[in-house]
């Protein structure tokens, strides 16, 4: 798979990608790394998707979106030595999934209905270790879906997020930088579109 992750038009722009492939509900979650200008893989582990599977998301669709997405702000419960900036979870902290909040998918200090995640209430497990996946988020599109992480796993299919083994989680965080990448597939020819 080497070859292939070579030949990527992403791999020309990043040196780490996280690659996701799910036919369903569970996946096969590596972490590529391009030194000396080879790709290596440098985790391989098994995880889930959405209840969907990978797909067109959009809110609450329980679809993980099909396609290659920057990772961004890295966050949880407490910082496990993260190569990029942390982010401590508080119990003042929401994901606005409101559709009809000037704040949709993104982080704010304050609820805006019931539809908005609160960040604290899963630190115990799944948001112990995250990162935002950047999808809608630039531009903003209200409705098309909020609140995508990769993130610990609890043995079953995500709203949408990529979840991964805790001690794996611990290790992307502390591998993966600012211009990490991670690619939503449903089969590994797939990749090659991005």
């Amino acid at each position: 798979m080497e070859a292939q992750i070579a030949q990527l038009k992403l791999a020309q722009r990043t040196n780490q990608l996280v690659i996701v492939i799910a036919e369903a509900v569970e996946a096969e979650v590596s972490f590529w790394e391009k030194q000396d200008a080879k790709w290596r893989m440098k985790l391989q582990t098994k995880g889930y998707v959405g209840e969907a599977g990978i797909g067109n998301a959009r809110e609450g669709s329980k679809v993980t979106p099909e396609g290659a997405f920057r990772l961004g702000q890295a966050f949880g419960k407490k910082d496990p030595g993260s190569k990029t900036a942390f982010r401590p979870i508080t119990a003042s902290d929401y994901w606005i999934s409101n559709p009809e909040s000037a704040y949709y998918n993104t982080w704010q200090q304050f609820q805006t209905s019931e539809m908005d995640e609160s960040l604290y209430a899963y630190s115990e497990h799944q948001y112990e270790f995250a990162r935002l996946i950047h999808y809608n988020t630039d531009p903003i599109i209200k409705g098309a879906g909020s609140a995508f992480f990769l993130h610990v796993e609890n043995q079953r299919p995500t709203a949408g997020c990529v979840a991964v083994p805790r001690e794996d989680m611990i290790k992307l965080i502390q591998a993966t930088g600012e211009q990490a990448y991670i690619i939503h597939v449903k089969s590994k020819d797939a990749l090659h579109n991005y």
